[in-house]
């Protein structure tokens, strides 16, 4: 497994964009609600995923939580004026004020990320590990945080660990369907396409509205050229999360060029609409 993550805009231009090739600064928490939903990008840290972003505050209480989702996003800001090192200053300030939560380190993570690899840095990227690493201890699904560190891995050639590191979220988190699409997402850019389909159906099987997952299953199944059950999942991957522009383009495209249902003549006489399935999966 040699290659690195590349970024999505090369690869699904009107399909799906499920490929982090950075990772995405968080005020709170990012959440990545489609396969086809853009994240906020700031320009040089990135989830290149074609739109808005969607921000989530975590719902903790307490004074210590409030000023830490303040400082969050002072650093967001400041990072995206290019202010790194008062960014780095913010987040610091927001783990101290709230220690157990995730998006603090994640975001420090991020920053050390996006620095060690605009100065080809390697003390960066080690700082830019331990805090993925010290997130994901905070919060043991945080998706961003295993998706940044995987591609923080395949971009030092670390395929292999990235693949053991995401596999091993998912046996720990057996009901996690964010764990197997971002393996998936992983496999993809290897080139695995079978060991991609296979997470997605453990994804849909464990959820079957995560917007993601169908959003990305529509994706394979229109390469493939299954252009009915691409429209299945596209379907109930908008269904799920009405906030998909791209999904939406995707479903009303796909429905232009469907041909009128087939009509049956019955033994009775009648004609009978015979219309294509909407729920099943493959």
């Amino acid at each position: 497994m040699g290659r690195s993550i590349r970024s999505c805009a090369k690869h699904f231009a009107c399909a799906p964009c499920w490929v982090a090739d950075h990772p995405q600064i968080a005020e709170e928490r990012i959440v990545w609600r489609s396969a086809l939903e853009n994240s906020s990008g700031v320009s040089s840290i990135r989830m290149r995923l074609c739109g808005a972003a969607l921000l989530a505050l975590s719902a903790a209480g307490g004074c210590g939580s409030i000023s830490s989702h303040g400082l969050n996003a002072e650093g967001t800001r400041q990072f995206q004026s290019g202010q790194h090192q008062v960014a780095l200053d913010r987040f610091q300030r927001a783990i101290a004020a709230d220690p157990r939560n995730g998006d603090g380190y994640y975001n420090l993570a991020a920053v050390y990320h996006h620095l060690g690899k605009a100065n080809r840095d390697s003390n960066y990227y080690t700082q830019a590990e331990q805090y993925y690493h010290k997130a994901i201890d905070m919060a043991p699904n945080h998706a961003e945080a295993y998706r940044g560190l995987a591609v923080l891995m395949s971009e030092q050639q670390r395929n292999d660990e990235a693949v053991k590191t995401l596999a091993e979220w998912g046996q720990r988190s057996p009901t996690s369907a964010d764990a197997r699409v971002e393996l998936a997402r992983f496999y993809q850019e290897l080139g695995m396409r079978k060991e991609a389909e296979k997470q997605l159906l453990d994804a849909v099987a464990i959820d079957t509205r995560h917007s993601r997952a169908r959003a990305a299953l529509g994706m394979l199944r229109e390469q493939e050229g299954d252009m009915n059950q691409a429209l299945v999942n596209y379907t109930a991957s908008l269904e799920a999360n009405r906030v998909q522009p791209q999904v939406a383009a995707r479903v009303a495209a796909l429905s232009a060029n469907m041909p009128p249902p087939s009509l049956s003549g019955p033994m009775s006489g009648t004609r009978m609409v015979t219309l294509p399935p909407t729920t099943s999966i493959r």
